[in-house]
């Protein structure tokens, strides 16, 4: 297993998708985790869906795009809503994804919402 931290959204530029693309393969299933943000600015289901919705959210391309430059097919891209999924549901989607290949990628959420995290597992 291997786990890379890496800091903002910009893991597709140049400087590093070199590097990434043998780590980062299109058949990786990726869950997003967003914890991590100021409670006046996320405070409820709607607030999340405004920020994270795939059809609208205001910070969706942005997480999302750079999984997409590595061929990372976009239905492959889950999400954790602490304001709708259970503790149990969510438990269950990070165990489904460990499983479901044994390369996987988990994006965590440290800091502000423009410090986004992603973990990197494989």
């Amino acid at each position: 297993m291997v786990n890379l931290l890496l800091s903002l959204n910009n893991f597709d530029e140049n400087w590093c998708y070199s590097i990434l693309k043998n780590i980062i393969k299109d058949n990786h299933n990726v869950l997003i985790i967003p914890f991590s943000y100021d409670d006046n600015w996320l405070k409820d289901e709607k607030d999340w869906n405004r920020a994270f919705i795939s059809e609208y959210g205001t910070h969706y391309k942005e997480i999302v795009s750079p999984f997409l430059s590595y061929g990372i097919n976009e239905k492959n891209i889950k999400w954790i809503n602490q304001f709708v999924d259970s503790i149990d549901l969510m438990k269950l989607k990070i165990i489904l994804y460990n499983q479901r290949l044994r390369h996987h990628i988990k994006c965590h959420s440290f800091g502000a919402l423009h410090w986004m995290l992603p973990t990197i597992t494989i």
